[in-house]
């Protein structure tokens, strides 16, 4: 006696059968793992959108915290909008942009006496602080650059790049606490970088 079931029939009837009472097929499986995929890839989608939204207005607000500081010493530098303040004292003329009291950066303008400026700074420093510990000292063709360790009154970091032409010396000195030194270096490198002497 011939049935479906013995060409395949009855498993096709079958299959209908569970198709159109939604028991959970094959067929069914595949659906539902397509629409998984489908709602994975929309959720990941909307995420990638609000990286990119997310990075793009912190660029924004990074962009937007710096402003051209031009200087009538004669230095111009971008700089974050920190509270700033400029006096004379004896021999050079100081100008800071400060976060906080640890957090600042710092720029000296001073006579070129021709003298050995980097190595005046290093005693002056170790003057200040005998534990002072350098991690570069190292003297280049404009000036110099001085990367060092305060610890006699909490740990900090103190970047330092001196410049010299014909009539003055610029210092700038960059400094924050040595733990947290690194969410201000953005800060400190654009003003290294965009620093010059008009």
């Amino acid at each position: 006696m011939y049935t479906p079931a013995a060409e395949g029939g009855g498993s096709v009837q079958v299959f209908m059968l569970n198709y159109c009472l939604g028991i959970n097929t094959d067929w069914n499986m595949h659906l539902t793992h397509h629409n998984g995929w489908a709602k994975m890839n929309k959720r990941a989608f909307l995420l990638l959108v609000l990286i990119a939204v997310f990075f793009f207005s912190n660029n924004v607000n990074f962009a937007n915290c710096f402003t051209t500081y031009k200087s009538a010493l004669g230095f111009q530098a971008q700089l974050p909008q920190w509270d700033k303040a400029e006096m004379m004292r004896d021999s050079y003329h100081e100008f800071i942009c400060a976060y906080s009291k640890t957090i600042y950066i710092k720029i000296y303008t001073l006579k070129n006496t021709n003298e050995d400026i980097l190595h005046t700074l290093t005693w002056k420093i170790w003057d200040t602080d005998p534990n002072a510990h350098f991690i570069i000292n190292k003297k280049s063709d404009r000036g110099g650059i001085i990367v060092t360790s305060y610890r006699s009154t909490g740990v900090a970091l103190h970047r330092i790049k001196i410049i010299q032409n014909a009539n003055n010396i610029f210092i700038i000195e960059c400094s924050a606490p040595e733990q947290i030194f690194y969410k201000y270096e953005i800060y400190f490198n654009k003003v290294f970088q965009t620093f010059s002497v008009i």
